[in-house]
């Protein structure tokens, strides 16, 4: 998956693409967003900026999703389609996955955007390497290459529900010595009975109906009796000359959580590191112009503990009476645009300690995040340059 997702938005309410994504980040995704509310803006965007995956509401007034459904099928098929919308009864939901939605997410429950979106975008690479092992003419040689080299667990499982194969991440993943201990074991063995097995049942059943079945989610039992949380896709194949179902499975287990909330962890702790260590005041300051990061420096420059200033605006605290008016016209032109007078570029303003006392200090402000429609938080830092213009320098204005 590459680094930085772009994400095409079907979506009338500017309002909600924040929610979408703030969600996303909440889910760890890097992306960038652009919102349609109209059939010309969204033929333009995937004739000339295709996607990786369109969201999209299901009643626009003026588009309708099932239209962007049908468009988009046509003219970039292999893009996931994920409706994103505040209600769907039980028989539009069937309809909109027969039409060919990859699938859907209710607004009231947002928490699942980002999985729902990761899993598509795994079906979409699995069904293309699928289709690129076809272009090679069936090769049998090519196809065991890309399979054997595999980061996922891909497991054939015979007619008779016996295990036929198993690559070496399968083998791994299964906690056995090589494959030959595998060989043999029923698949009632390997994934696990109690719930029921969703994956080998949703293999049976479409067995016969489609190439390719989506993930689902599954706990597999290893040879030591552990079990391990994954996510499953079959299909059908023909191995050996006979009818076989081939598995990739996909670990979401536990300790992979783990791992990523580790990385995560050591990232807030250098981040707060840093902040510790800078000499200038940095602030944090979402769209709303609250306070969300105070570090030491500014505690020491402007007298205010961090306990204190957390959550609260920050021009009722650091900036003066009459210079109000004129920073809050900045500001707000750079939240709601992005493109204030203020941005990328230092500038000198008097600010004001707890004690009331005045100072001059230089600003830099800078945008934090990527999508362009949503309201921007922004960070500041601030360097305290009284000494210098005491001594006669001169600064940016």
């Amino acid at each position: 998956m590459k680094k930085e997702l772009s994400i095409l938005c079907v979506e009338d309410v500017p309002a909600d693409i924040i929610r979408l994504n703030h969600a996303l980040r909440e889910g760890g995704m890097s992306f960038c967003s652009k919102r349609v509310d109209t059939q010309e803006a969204f033929v333009h965007e995937l004739e000339h900026n295709p996607p990786d995956v369109i969201l999209s509401d299901h009643g626009l007034p003026a588009f309708e999703g099932f239209m962007a459904l049908t468009i988009a099928r046509e003219k970039c098929p292999e893009v996931p389609f994920i409706f994103v919308t505040g209600k769907l009864g039980e028989q539009i939901a069937i309809e909109t996955l027969k039409n060919g939605a990859t699938d859907y997410v209710l607004k009231s429950n947002l928490t699942k955007l980002a999985p729902t979106i990761q899993r598509a975008l795994r079906e979409a690479e699995e069904r293309a390497a699928k289709q690129q092992a076809l272009q090679f003419g069936g090769s049998e040689n090519f196809y065991r290459q890309l399979v054997e080299c595999s980061p996922d667990a891909v497991i054939v499982i015979d007619n008779d529900d016996g295990l036929a194969f198993a690559n070496p991440a399968a083998v791994k993943l299964l906690g056995a010595k090589d494959a030959a201990e595998l060989a043999g074991k029923r698949a009632a063995e390997i994934f696990h009975s109690d719930p029921p097995d969703p994956a080998v049942d949703q293999a049976r059943e479409q067995r016969n109906e489609q190439p390719f079945a989506p993930f689902v989610e599954q706990r597999i039992s290893r040879p030591d009796g552990t079990v391990c949380d994954v996510e499953v896709s079959a299909t059908p194949v023909a191995f050996q000359g006979r009818p076989a179902m081939v598995f990739t499975v996909h670990d979401i287990s536990p300790g992979k959580s783990a791992q990523a909330a580790e990385e995560l962890r050591r990232s807030e702790e250098l981040k707060t590191t840093i902040l510790k260590m800078v000499p200038d005041a940095t602030l944090l300051i979402d769209h709303e112009g609250k306070i969300q990061e105070w570090n030491r420096a500014a505690q020491r420059i402007f007298g205010y503990s961090r306990e204190q200033v957390m959550g609260r605006f920050v021009d009722d605290l650091i900036i003066p009476a009459p210079l109000l008016e004129v920073y809050r016209d900045g500001v707000a032109n750079f939240l709601i645009n992005g493109v204030g007078s203020l941005l990328n570029r230092p500038i000198e303003l008097t600010l004001r300690r707890a004690d009331g006392s005045e100072f001059q200090a230089e600003l830099a402000i800078t945008r934090v995040g990527t999508a362009a429609e949503e309201p921007q938080a922004c960070t500041v830092l601030i360097h305290d340059i009284t000494g210098r213009k005491q001594q006669g320098g001169t600064g940016v204005a």
